[in-house]
């Protein structure tokens, strides 16, 4: 990717200069950063706000997005930062794949007449190669990416029955990212309910907190974990308006991010336009290649151009169909799967179908939670089909080939992505 796509494998110009924005932030203004807040705006401009006690809107983000970069900024210049930052994003991405890889084998990697070595790397390869991971790449810091990877790690704690440090990684998780710590809170707690109503608790508390089952106390533990720094960061909110910090936020409102706050909305498309990330990529990228540096001199190349990239998202589009179709029927037949894959789909589905407009903008950023869904549906499904049909006598040669499709795939729609990610 670094060398052949167009966009290569590093940080685009202007998440470049986000990032050194907050950075200098941090370092700079310790009365933003005491309220657990950095910002994308430049360090002069927050610097004569609180210098003049000038009211001024600036974007602010949460502090611990950067906590892996920091260390960068300490021991070197912004040089340093920006040719050793995407080092980092690239292991962090690649950490969360081979996290995912050992989860996947735990759950699926039983009684297959497929190599569990050939099943990993090829779970993680679909991982690492997906669109979803590559996107998040050009766009950090990306907390979406940090709750994912701490939420894997706490996940494979429980597997290790070593609950307090998996307590701790998913506070960790939730901390980077309140939206997504939410959402899974109210997930569990409609399961819950609906356990309650209906007389199943034991078997809902049996299937969907195992953990709970060796001990009582770590079930509402995790709910309000998930709870917690959604009340936390609005008390940072409240605390800037307490003491008056000239400060002040200009972040989107949740109506706004809906869609629903007026019809000059412009980037609301509806469910639909929500549902972009499954093609990997948005197909008015193929309408129009002057975003994503393709040069074509004439009518021909262009239609061809036009074609086979509408192909290759729609290829992958039905890719995703399939691997959800897979990973619902490994949701079904596989009743050890479903505490780890209903948090995932869950709160996915339910976060783009609620806020539309901010998916369909934001489509390189909270989709990498689909990436694990998409590599295990596919692999998953591929596992049921081999052991319930005639298909079972399937060898790991013929598992190869699925691999490279899916891979080279993954790479191609990924070269597609338009000129500001």
């Amino acid at each position: 990717m670094r060398g052949h796509s167009p966009l290569g494998a590093t940080w685009l110009p202007y998440p470049q200069e986000r990032m050194l924005n907050a950075i200098h932030n941090i370092f700079n203004n310790f009365e933003l950063v005491k309220y657990g807040f950095t910002s994308f705006s430049s360090p002069e401009l927050i610097s004569n706000a609180l210098i003049n006690n000038q009211p001024t809107e600036t974007y602010l983000v949460n502090i611990l997005d950067f906590i892996f970069y920091i260390p960068l900024k300490l021991i070197g210049s912004d040089s340093l930062l920006l040719s050793a930052g995407p080092i980092v994003s690239i292991s962090l991405i690649s950490l969360c794949a081979a996290c995912w890889a050992e989860i996947s084998i735990h759950l699926i990697g039983k009684n297959i007449n497929i190599s569990k070595l050939i099943l990993s790397i090829s779970i993680y390869l679909t991982f690492l190669t997906s669109t979803w991971a590559y996107r998040i790449l050009l766009s950090i810091p990306a907390h979406n990416l940090h709750f994912l990877l701490f939420t894997l790690l706490s996940i494979l704690s429980i597997f290790k029955s070593r609950l307090r440090i998996a307590c701790f990684f998913y506070c960790l998780a939730c901390l980077f990212s309140y939206q997504w710590g939410f959402i899974v809170s109210f997930g569990y707690i409609t399961l819950l309910l609906s356990g309650f109503l209906t007389g199943k608790i034991k078997i809902i508390i049996k299937e969907y907190f195992p953990w709970a089952v060796q001990n009582i106390f770590f079930a509402p533990l995790t709910l309000l974990i998930g709870l917690f720094p959604s009340l936390m960061t609005y008390c940072q909110a409240l605390l800037l308006k307490y003491f008056e910090s000239p400060l002040q936020q200009s972040n989107s409102s949740w109506l706004y991010r809906i869609g629903i706050d007026t019809v000059s909305n412009i980037h609301h498309g509806g469910w639909l336009s929500a549902l972009q990330f499954l093609g990997g990529n948005r197909i008015t990228l193929c309408l129009n290649p002057d975003n994503t540096m393709v040069l074509l001199e004439n009518a021909l190349e262009r239609n061809i151009y036009l074609f086979n990239c509408s192909l290759s998202i729609l290829g992958l589009g039905v890719l995703s169909i399939l691997s959800l179709i897979g990973i619902l029927a490994t949701f079904i037949y596989n009743t050890s799967s479903r505490w780890i894959i209903f948090p995932l789909l869950f709160s996915l589905f339910l976060f783009a179908f609620t806020f539309q407009q901010s998916w369909a903008v934001h489509l390189q950023g909270y989709s990498i939670i689909f990436a694990p869904i998409f590599s295990l549906g596919l692999f998953g499904g591929i596992i049921l089909l081999t052991q319930n049909s005639r298909l079972a006598n399937i060898t790991n040669v013929t598992f190869l080939p699925m691999t490279l499709a899916i891979v080279i795939s993954n790479i191609r729609v990924s070269y597609l992505t338009g000129v500001n990610g």
